[in-house]
């Protein structure tokens, strides 16, 4: 199928989703109730010609063309990319300089295989690293204006978070990239699994009695550092449970430090390494050895056509300055454009 008539066939199917979106507008109304009933069929319909096309390997190259004729229609969510775009930037020459592998994981490696770059609704970035890399990586950025920051979930303590942000600690921004920080292990897919689970119930039976006592508040919002005294009784907590200095070995764990059901949490090392390089716009970054496998760990079929289009909400409330983010965006731009 030549990719100008895949591209208006995608341009047809986005249209009937589109359609589709408001139908819940009129299902009260009983003159509409056939309208209804043709835009389910519809969507059937197209549904079941983009899965014919997706099966036939002769097509692939095509459907990524079409995926990536996508664009983002929220100026909010652009804006957040972009900026998550210079922190990649900055992430990744350091990485390369210092020798740290890292990877893209989970919808934003969706995005680099399946888009070239953000999926058009997104705004976040997710990366892998190596548990010990990222301790080092900590350790070159001190001194700088980057810095990897621990920030905790608003569920104190059920399903209890630390996780690991790249972010510019200096220019007041507070938008950032996040970090998966992986571990080694040697033991046995069944056994790995439930040390993983151990160590999250241990974190919940040291953490909900400061949080019952009120040792440790109950926020409703992230803790960030400025909690220095909450943050420093849970980051002791989190490393009792953390190995360091740890030895490659065969396979690798899902960082127990984060708590997500719907991912894949055991990696033979070989998924992982070596790393690929591949193309975020105009960024070369590295995904995992066997990505494809990556992406069925995470999605029953990446090509699939989504189910809607629709950006983000979570973006918005990153943006307490908008003008301030412009400004800056364009004097690190003019910065780069100098030198």
């Amino acid at each position: 199928m030549k990719k100008k008539n895949l591209i208006n066939l995608w341009n047809y199917i986005k249209m009937i989703f589109h359609i589709r979106d408001i139908k819940h507008k009129l299902r009260d109304m009983d003159s509409q109730s056939q309208l209804i009933k043709n835009l389910k069929t519809n969507s059937q319909m197209m549904n079941k010609i983009w899965q014919a096309l997706i099966s036939e390997e002769k097509n692939r190259d095509a459907v990524i063309e079409a995926f990536k004729s996508l664009k983002c229609n929220s100026a909010d969510t652009l804006l957040v990319q972009s900026y998550l775009k210079y922190l990649l930037k900055n992430f990744d020459e350091l990485c390369r300089k210092n020798n740290i592998p890292y990877w893209f994981r989970g919808g934003s490696l969706l995005g680099v295989v399946r888009h070239g770059g953000f999926i058009p609704w997104d705004d976040d970035i997710d990366l892998g690293i190596m548990r010990n890399d990222m301790y080092r990586l900590q350790e070159i950025l001190k001194d700088t204006d980057f810095q990897i920051v621990y920030h905790f979930n608003n569920n104190l303590p059920q399903n209890i978070c630390r996780m690991p942000r790249f972010l510019n600690v200096k220019n007041g921004i507070n938008i950032f990239i996040d970090l998966f920080p992986f571990d080694y292990t040697e033991e046995c897919e069944k056994e790995a699994l439930k040390t993983y689970w151990k160590k999250r119930r241990q974190l919940y039976d040291e953490i909900h009695p400061l949080v019952e006592n009120h040792t440790i508040a109950r926020y409703k919002g992230l803790m960030y550092e400025d909690n220095s005294k909450d943050l420093d009784i849970l980051n002791k907590i989190f490393d009792k449970y953390t190995e360091k200095n740890q030895v490659a070995t065969a396979n690798v764990i899902y960082p127990f430090d984060w708590f997500d059901t719907t991912q894949n949490l055991y990696y033979k090392t070989s998924d992982i390494f070596p790393l690929k390089e591949m193309k975020f716009d105009d960024i070369d970054v590295y995904v995992p050895n066997e990505f494809i496998l990556a992406l069925n760990m995470c999605y029953d079929n990446f090509l699939d056509f989504p189910s809607q289009f629709v950006d983000h909400k979570d973006c918005h409330k990153l943006l307490t300055n908008k003008r301030h983010i412009k400004k800056f965006l364009l004097r690190e731009k003019t910065r780069a454009n100098s030198k």
